[in-house]
């Protein structure tokens, strides 16, 4: 069994083991980080482009992103003060007397909004059949 003082003496020593620990930090990592918030400029908490929201849920949301955290919502009594629970009874929700499928039946009636239409845009040529797998 080597000492520690062995080690040490070895033909390289331990800043050789360090050496080549960062060369290959380097070699995986060959870009700053930075990079990638240089392509995408929106600042933290904010949505992205393009996002269709009514003014409630575009409130509820830049809520949940606030970055300061005494900004941010963080009690359930605060969340029942905005704009997007008005008409909401929590009380209801939290003695279990209305379930959440009960809420989507009466919002979506007809079942999910159809969003296939939308995305499929992403996959032009892309072949959809199945029966490969």
């Amino acid at each position: 069994m080597l000492s520690s003082g062995q080690l040490q003496r070895g033909a390289y020593g331990l800043s050789c083991n360090k050496n080549k620990s960062l060369i290959i930090i380097h070699l995986q990592f060959p870009e700053p980080a930075r990079k990638q918030e240089e392509e995408n400029p929106r600042p933290p908490g904010s949505l992205p482009e393009g996002v269709e929201l009514d003014t409630p849920s575009r409130d509820l949301l830049l809520r949940l992103l606030q970055i300061d955290p005494s900004r941010r919502l963080r009690s359930l009594r605060t969340l029942t003060t905005i704009a997007f629970y008005k008409g909401y009874n929590i009380q209801d929700v939290q003695e279990k007397k209305v379930s959440p499928n009960e809420l989507l039946k009466l919002h979506f009636p007809h079942g999910p909004p159809n969003r296939v239409a939308q995305s499929d845009s992403k996959f032009d040529g892309f072949d959809w059949s199945d029966d490969e797998y």
